[in-house]
């Protein structure tokens, strides 16, 4: 790249001078294994095409570099020292040991204060998925150290937000696998300032679940891309479709692999999979699906149930032919086999209980044929998983006259709905009442009751437990209910969430419509670049009613009579199909908390788990707080 070390500097012949460069080279990890060549390479040629053919100031380029000792010592690296010395003769400042606390402290810091107006950030080494989204892994990474990762999506939301408004346009490209490694933790930092008008674009070298495919090939056709251009390649008029052709085309010159694409600005957020060339696997699926009797509202749900599963990376899509066109772009695990993504999606079709017996068996064995052993396998593990999940149900029943606890009951299901002990075969709205009439009373039943259940091995840490209940028993702080002799909360041990009664039909598996108003809400918020309602929260004080559009309710709600009011205010919201609210405990805290950086989910389906993690982690409000939250696809079966 840009000529001889050795020889006269060229001349750029680019127009980046505007441009401030973060470019990122992991080829050593601490991780027996994990150490790679490859990405050093990648972030010198980036960088000296940036420097000697782009245009880009020497003091607008920042490089680190986690190198090979080994293979530098040896001599086998040799072409890699020579442009790390050519780029510091020239004046760029690199960094040979990179580190999570170095490159953390000058994007936290040094970064904001960067010449330009553009940004360009590159990240070439290892990259990994689990259900908090994509993370970029840090060199230090061990099993003892799994926090060793960035997390993606919140970096990108923090260099959109006005600390970085600086930067007006940003590139933030990255050659990076997308595996799953669920014991991969990374800490989403919490972001500073407000979004800002920001054209932002992003490419992934692969999409969510993939492995790159050749040493540097997304890299090269990113520079293949770039050299097309006279300049800064993003047109703000055109969003970077432009770029994104250029791109696209180069990709597919070099790979018939998938590219992961997305766009955040002021008024559009979009992601979607590009670059996987035919798409017959799509169209063998849709005429086999065409066989069948398949209403369009029927495959709502599966396709739902699979992009929470997948982390909430799949679009909208109102149409068969669009839903398999979102999930056949996702990693192939073979050529001409079909992803996990859409071997999930089929494998809930056929479990559907409206689809006949014929239809069903012929999606399975189209499944058969055009999935590799390993990825249905992985599919059917994870659906059994899934409902294999364990959630106790406890019912609270008032009295009919004056309207105070009278007594619960209680069941424990599986996620999908039926009984783990085959002695409580009857719904939890059917089973025996147990008379509490007491917070204590209540409290000491399931002290017993979650004993005897963990004892046996039937109810596990890490479990749901669902308070049905009605207004008036909101006051009650359930998570802070002591169930152990050591004082342990029932929050700390189980993930613990409330739910009104009245808000989901008797007798329906599907949400409600204001529930599925809200979902659709949601997936407008992520295409403008806000993800997920969490994102907007605010305080209700009592009397106060807002839109559902408005996101969280975080309404103080002392105990009765005090407490009426707040009630009256929270039954009309629930009316109104507000999605969910938080109810601090005004004992323990007295002022509200900001919770969005501890929450940044992709998925509604997620806040439940995301909210348990913040209490472990001592959030001042989750730590005191109780959430409602009546997502019908939590729940094992739909309450009466």
């Amino acid at each position: 790249m840009g000529g001889d070390p050795g020889c006269p500097a060229m001349t750029p012949g680019g127009q980046m001078a505007d441009v401030c460069a973060f470019v990122v080279g992991l080829d050593h990890y601490e991780a027996p294994d994990w150490t790679v060549a490859g990405p050093c390479r990648n972030a010198l040629d980036i960088a000296r095409w940036l420097l000697d053919e782009a245009g880009v100031p020497a003091t607008g380029i920042h490089l680190f570099l986690a190198v090979d000792r080994q293979r530098m010592a040896s001599g086998e690296s040799a072409d890699l020292r020579r442009d790390i010395d050519y780029l510091r003769a020239r004046h760029v400042a690199v960094e040979e040991n990179a580190t999570q606390s170095v490159i953390r402290t000058f994007w936290r810091g040094p970064l904001k204060d960067g010449t330009g107006s553009k940004l360009f950030v590159y990240w070439s080494g290892h990259g990994i998925l689990n259900e908090e989204g994509r993370a970029f892994v840090y060199p230090g990474y061990t099993t003892d150290d799994p926090a060793q990762a960035l997390h993606v999506e919140s970096f990108c939301r923090t260099l959109r937000s006005d600390a970085y408004g600086r930067f007006t346009e940003q590139m933030i490209l990255a050659d990076v696998c997308g595996v799953f490694r669920p014991e991969l933790r990374p800490h989403a930092d919490d972001v500073t300032g407000v979004a800002v008008d920001t054209l932002q674009i992003r490419a992934f070298a692969t999409p969510e679940g993939g492995y790159t495919r050749g040493q540097g090939q997304f890299t090269r056709a990113l520079l293949d891309a770039l050299g097309g251009f006279p300049g800064w390649p993003i047109d703000r008029r055109d969003r970077g479709e432009g770029f994104y052709k250029a791109v696209n085309g180069a990709f597919r010159q070099q790979s018939s692999e998938v590219l992961h694409w997305g766009v955040s600005g002021a008024e559009i957020s979009s992601d979607w999979c590009v670059g996987c060339g035919e798409n017959t696997l799509e169209r063998s699926c849709r005429d086999m699906l065409s066989k069948c009797h398949l209403p369009d509202e029927w495959l709502l749900a599966p396709y739902r149930r699979t992009d929470s599963r997948l982390n909430g990376v799949l679009p909208g899509a109102d149409t068969l032919a669009a839903k398999l066109r979102a999930l056949g772009t996702l990693e192939r695990t073979e050529a001409g086999k079909a992803p996990l993504g859409l071997a999930d999606f089929l494998l809930r079709v056929a479990d559907l209980p409206e689809i006949t017996k014929a239809d069903a068996e012929r999606i399975l064995r189209w499944l058969e044929n055009n999935t590799t052993t390993q990825t249905l396998a992985t599919a059917r593990h994870e659906i059994a998983g899934e409902s294999r999940s364990r959630h106790l149900i406890v019912t609270l029943v008032e009295d009919k006259t004056d309207g105070t606890l009278s007594g619960c009951r209680s069941e424990l299901l599986f996620g999908d709905g039926s009984p783990v002990l085959p002695s409580e075969a009857d719904s939890a709205d059917e089973g025996p009442i147990t008379k509490v009439t007491s917070v204590a009373a209540l409290e000491c039943y399931l002290r017993e009751r979650i004993a005897i259940l963990y004892k046996d091995g039937h109810l596990r840490e890490g479990d749901h437990i669902h308070i049905l209940a009605k207004p008036v028993f909101f006051h009650i702080p359930f998570h802070a209910l002591d169930i152990a002799p050591d004082g342990a909360e029932l929050g700390t041990v189980f993930i613990v969430t409330l739910h009104g009664r009245a808000r989901v039909p008797a007798g329906s598996s599907d949400p409600p419509p204001m529930w599925l108003g809200i979902r659709k809400h949601d997936e407008e918020l992520r295409r403008r670049g806000t993800a997920a309602c969490v994102r907007n929260w605010i305080e209700v004080e009592p009397g106060q009613i807002l839109s559902a559009a408005a996101g969280l309710r975080i309404l103080p709600f002392p105990p009765p009579p005090e407490g009426r009011k707040a009630r009256d205010v929270l039954v009309k919201l629930l009316r109104l199909g507000i999605p969910y609210l938080c109810l601090p405990d005004p004992t323990r805290i007295n002022r509200p908390f900001d919770l969005p950086g501890a929450l940044a989910v992709d998925s509604l389906d997620d806040i439940p788990a995301a909210f348990h993690r913040a209490r472990l982690c001592g959030h001042p409000l989750a730590a005191h707080s109780g959430l409602l939250w009546d997502n019908p696809h939590l729940l094992p079966y739909t309450p009466a």
